[in-house]
């Protein structure tokens, strides 16, 4: 198995992270869809900040909150990273509202920043409930767009496991991760997307450097071709 804390650790990234198409402005999260850890942001600032979010919209983020778990919840992986019998995903969940709470329990931390991304939040949130598709896709849906944590994972694979995908496959997974940097880049404020995209490269690295041989599973390797080939469909269909 790959390195379990990098594991562990990209997991909890990419429940932080949204990952779509470009917005028409900039704004606090690099990506356009509701996201685990933007939620729970919204929520805790709707709590400790006064005036930020209604009763209604609090409900909304609620409800929101309660589908992404369930669908969580049912992930074959759900207890595949357990941390001491507890799905990772409350696990994250319990952290980042703890993290959160004690962020916003000063009231200097309840600014115009903070009513901005608890706002522009629940926007994403409504857009994502009203269309009542899943809030995690189906890993085996043929033409959906692999998250950028996706396609890291597989380029580290293709490089540890020699052979294994093809020289285009390892390009177009290089280039797909570096679009999605410069898509934050142009469209999410500067320090966020910086600081974002710094953290995966961390995750990429620890995940690399913990890699051992007997990782190049046939699990791995057939994930890792499935998503060079979800990034090839996507960039193909983008360029049309």
């Amino acid at each position: 198995m790959i390195h379990r804390t990098a594991t562990a650790r990209l997991i909890s990234i990419l429940a932080m992270s949204g990952l779509a198409a470009a917005p028409a402005a900039a704004y606090k999260w690099p990506g356009e869809n509701a996201a685990l850890g933007s939620a729970i942001a919204a929520k805790v600032i709707g709590k400790q900040c006064v005036g930020t979010l209604s009763a209604s919209d609090m409900r909304e983020i609620d409800a929101y909150l309660e589908k992404s778990a369930d669908e969580l919840a049912r992930k074959p992986d759900a207890r595949k990273y357990a941390v001491n019998g507890v799905p990772f995903h409350e696990t994250v969940t319990q952290r980042l509202t703890e993290t959160y709470t004690k962020k916003y329990s000063d009231p200097a931390a309840c600014d115009a920043d903070a009513f901005e991304e608890a706002q522009d939040t629940l926007q994403k949130v409504r857009k994502a409930m009203a269309s009542g598709k899943p809030l995690h896709p189906d890993e085996a849906d043929p033409d959906r767009r692999p998250d950028v944590g996706e396609a890291i994972t597989a380029k580290v694979t293709g490089e540890k496991c020699q052979g294994v995908l093809t020289l285009l496959e390892r390009t177009e997974l290089e280039l797909y991760v570096a679009k999605t940097w410069v898509w934050w880049a142009k469209n999410a404020i500067e320090v966020d997307a910086r600081s974002t995209i710094e953290t995966f490269k961390s995750a990429e690295k620890a995940i690399s450097g913990g890699w051992k041989q007997k990782d190049c599973t046939e699990a791995a390797i057939a994930k890792a071709k499935r998503v060079a080939l979800l990034v090839s469909k996507a960039e193909a269909g983008a360029a049309r």
